[in-house]
């Protein structure tokens, strides 16, 4: 959007491409946000709390132009009446092939009807207390919100954040587990519309967590399937993964 504003355009309307989209019926759009940024779009760069009292600024990364989702069979009719020469290669996906403007008369109106109000939200915390280092602490997060693929996007990170909290905290009461540092369990709101619940707390306690962060492990989309069990994280981690996926035996069998 904001490359397309910079070419003088005055609107944009996006697609889902069933090359990249197979899962998308015809008459589906995508959901999602044109922020190009994350956390709260009128504070940038310092926290929306409560008790901090900041005139609002509005972010430099908002959208400066209406931008709306349409279906691919929209953008189809669309595409049908695009006048020039063939598109790149690299653009020619399954509806555009013809790069170039509209017949003259013919105009495209986008009406965008989002209302501007604000909403609460909250995250939720849980801690488990270290008993060497108390005051340093690995956080343990997952956002709780989805617009599409709830059950594999936020429902089971939920839940496996819930578990967690409730094993480790079982294993503290009743099996004598003490855990070097304190873990924190976090739930953040918000996450579909740029991860406003996670960025807002860290914009709060940047310094903090700075100093005393030990790891976070992102529970997002944990679970997507059976067949391959992938990872990512920071090079300082890598060798730990291994070992803890060497101690767990695969649920299923090769093949």
């Amino acid at each position: 959007v904001a490359n397309a504003k910079t070419q003088r355009a005055v609107g944009v309307l996006i697609y889902p491409d069933p090359a990249d989209y197979s899962n998308l019926g015809p008459t589906e759009a995508l959901f999602g946000h044109a922020h190009l940024g994350t956390g709260d779009p009128y504070t940038p760069g310092f926290p929306s709390f409560n008790h901090i009292q900041f005139t609002p600024v509005k972010s430099s990364a908002l959208p400066g132009i209406p931008v709306a989702s349409i279906s691919s069979s929209a953008a189809r009719q669309l595409a049908s009446i695009l006048d020039g020469s063939d598109c790149p290669t690299t653009w020619q996906y399954t509806v555009f092939h013809k790069c170039g403007t509209s017949p003259t008369g013919t105009n495209v109106r986008i009406n965008v009807s989002n209302p501007l109000v604000e909403k609460k939200i909250l995250n939720i915390f849980g801690v488990i207390k270290g008993f060497v280092e108390p005051d340093r602490y690995v956080v343990i997060g997952a956002q709780r919100d989805a617009w599409e693929n709830g059950t594999v996007k936020s429902a089971v990170g939920t839940a496996l954040l819930l578990e967690l909290a409730h094993t480790i905290s079982g294993m503290v009461k009743t099996d004598g587990y003490k855990p070097h540092r304190s873990i924190i369990f976090a739930s953040w709101s918000a996450g579909e519309f740029g991860a406003i619940g996670a960025t807002e707390w860290l914009e709060g306690y940047a310094a903090s967590l700075h100093l005393k962060a030990f790891a976070y492990i992102n529970l997002d989309a944990a679970v997507s399937g059976y067949k391959e069990f992938r990872f990512s994280s920071s090079p300082l981690l890598k060798k730990l993964l291994e070992e803890a996926v060497t101690d767990v035996s695969r649920p299923c069998p090769l093949g």
